[in-house]
């Protein structure tokens, strides 16, 4: 019930190079962070055009979005801000990288007229990736895919139907190609192992608190900021509705799932890297005001 792949990864380095095991994380964690970097700025081209919004996006994503630490009442928890996750001996580092390779897979099918076959590839190997590597961020990958087919469809659906269907397509294929392995990964889990639904109302709130604590300081930027947002959401309809529809899908399931050890706060992580996008604009604004 344990997903080694990640490790394994690691314990070939290891043999390989002689390092520490300390320093062969260090380095998995430092290559993914770089990698993920440039493909979320390469994420921001399709939502700014000047490059300093891109690099404000891009450093909101990864260190900022809220300032309040982990471990402050009410027991916070959960990978904010998620530069934290590429310091620790895990392969959530890879899920991220994962996760934003996805987001930019997502927005280059459902923006491009014809998105070249290298990109419905690349949605494969994103998807049989992160199942081998990391499967917990599958979920977000599919609330990302989600949100993104939503936001198409509903904005012009002749023309995002059929890339969206054969990406959607090499995702599942890829999914199911890494099957045998998150079966692997899944056996021998119990109640207290499985992810099941949150129950009761103080639980519910209490998880909405938590949100609303960390959220609270973007949210009263984008509410100063409404002509800020709506000139951004207006200029990139389609685009800025995945954003939001992924976010909204992320927040949801951290609200209605619960799982070992709070470990469904990492979704609202992953909801944050696309919320960093929203706020950027109104921020870049602030700044040069």
């Amino acid at each position: 019930s344990y997903p080694w792949a990640a490790h394994a990864v690691v314990a070939g380095l290891v043999w390989t190079t002689g390092l520490p095991v300390s320093w062969a994380f260090a380095f998995l964690n430092l290559a993914a962070l770089a990698v993920a970097l440039m493909l979320f700025y390469a994420f921001t081209r399709y939502f700014f055009e000047e490059p300093g919004q891109r690099i404000l996006a891009t450093a909101m994503a990864f260190f900022g979005v809220t300032f309040l630490p982990e471990g402050i009442p009410l027991g916070i928890h959960g990978a904010i801000p998620i530069i934290r996750r590429f310091s620790n001996m895990s392969a959530m580092s890879v899920g991220v990288m994962l996760f934003v390779a996805y987001a930019l897979v997502m927005i280059r099918t459902m923006t491009a007229d014809r998105p070249g076959l290298h990109w419905y590839g690349a949605a494969f190997g994103t998807v049989f990736l992160c199942g081998a590597l990391y499967p917990f961020a599958l979920v977000a990958i599919a609330a990302l895919g989600a949100g993104a087919g939503m936001a198409a469809l509903a904005t012009n659906r002749k023309r995002a139907l059929r890339p969206l269907i054969a990406a959607g397509a090499a995702s599942a294929l890829g999914a199911v190609c890494g099957l045998p392995l998150l079966l692997e990964y899944m056996s021998g889990r119990t109640a207290e192992t499985s992810f099941l639904l949150t129950t009761g109302a103080n639980a519910l709130l209490h998880k909405a608190i938590q949100d609303s604590l960390l959220l609270w300081p973007v949210l009263a930027l984008m509410a100063a900021r409404l002509g800020d947002i709506r000139e951004w959401y207006g200029r990139n309809l389609a685009r800025s509705r995945l954003v939001l529809a992924a976010c909204i899908i992320l927040l949801l399931l951290h609200l209605l799932v619960s799982g070992p050890d709070t470990s469904e706060a990492k979704w609202r992580a992953f909801a944050f890297l696309m919320l960093a996008i929203a706020a950027a604009a109104p921020m870049h604004k602030l700044v040069q005001a």
